[in-house]
């Protein structure tokens, strides 16, 4: 005997005819927003859950993969991130991330849907730690795109951490070739930007290849790398983005360096380190293959060719 089954069960679509599915102990939240489908759930083995539009985004036992995958190497990159904009990022573990670093004097964050940056905050206060409520930050409840049309600041550090770019989700329009040229003009001349870029498995690359292809239009300087995501059963991509060309490689001794100088004391890193960085940016010969051979320029007259429903 296993013992008694869950009251509940998330059931993912994945690729095709795959499915993850989550044994769920309670429901903490369900709702509908005016951009999405909202629910943080106690699963029985990824602990609590933020799932959008039925896509699970964190889970409380792995959430700091994702996100110190997601900010440090644009972060460590950096010759000095003072300014720094996160685009989405809801939850506010990015933001916490972000805010490890002393030399940050300021920090945004733009998401367009306020109802889920107070659940996040009510209910998931172990990911953003107080974060949202720091001195530094400033939150703006808005369409990212237009916020950067009207913003006149410059950013050292632009990190996106939106949900996936399916046609009928609020973040169709912020992974085209037009959004990054934004975020361009948006940044300082040694500015770096990372981008969360949906799955890297074998039979998913298409969205992770386009958004690779599309943002080496616009940055002189693009890299993919990978990181495993237990909570999302898959390898997950990412891009790094900068404006200009690196100088020197940031790697080994240089990374452990800075992240001595930079972090506050009190900072821990669970995942990030400097072979982390090396491991992650060693993208295995098949998955480079791919990202060579697929994807397509993501352009605003046709943002998204995808639609969860096919996975």
């Amino acid at each position: 005997m296993l013992g008694s089954p869950p009251i509940l069960w998330i059931v993912e679509r994945g690729n095709g005819m795959n499915y993850h599915i989550y044994g769920v102990k309670e429901v903490l939240v369900s709702k509908r927003t005016g951009f999405q489908e909202i629910q943080i759930v106690d699963s029985y083995s990824f602990g609590k859950c933020l799932i959008l539009d039925g896509i699970i985004q964190s889970a409380s036992v792995d959430e700091y993969i994702y996100h110190e995958a997601l900010v440090h190497p644009a972060m460590i990159m950096h010759p000095n991130p003072r300014d720094v904009a996160i685009i989405g990022g809801g939850e506010g573990a990015t933001l916490r991330e972000v805010l490890k670093y002393t030399g940050v004097s300021s920090a945004i964050m733009v998401d367009i849907d306020d109802e889920l940056v107070q659940l996040c905050k009510e209910y998931l206060p172990e990911w953003h730690r107080g974060a949202l409520d720091d001195p530094r930050v400033k939150l703006f409840y808005m369409d990212a795109r237009k916020f950067m049309e009207e913003c006149r600041d410059l950013f050292d550090v632009i990190i996106v951490d939106l949900s996936e770019p399916f046609r009928e989700g609020p973040s169709c329009y912020l992974y085209t070739r037009q959004f990054y040229q934004l975020l361009f003009e948006r940044m300082k001349p040694d500015g770096v930007i990372s981008v969360q870029a949906t799955s890297a498995e074998i039979n998913r690359m298409e969205i992770f290849a386009s958004i690779y292809k599309t943002m080496g239009k616009i940055f002189p300087y693009c890299a993919p790398y990978i990181a495993y995501i237990p909570s999302f059963s898959e390898m997950w991509g990412f891009v790094l983005g900068s404006k200009s060309v690196p100088s020197e490689r940031i790697e080994g001794e240089e990374i452990e360096r800075r992240i001595e100088e930079r972090l506050s004391s009190n900072s821990e890193l669970r995942f990030y380190d400097s072979i982390t960085h090396s491991f992650m940016f060693s993208i295995p010969k098949d998955i480079r293959a791919q990202l060579k051979e697929k994807g397509t320029i993501i352009e605003d007259e046709n943002p998204t060719p995808w639609d969860k429903k096919e996975g």
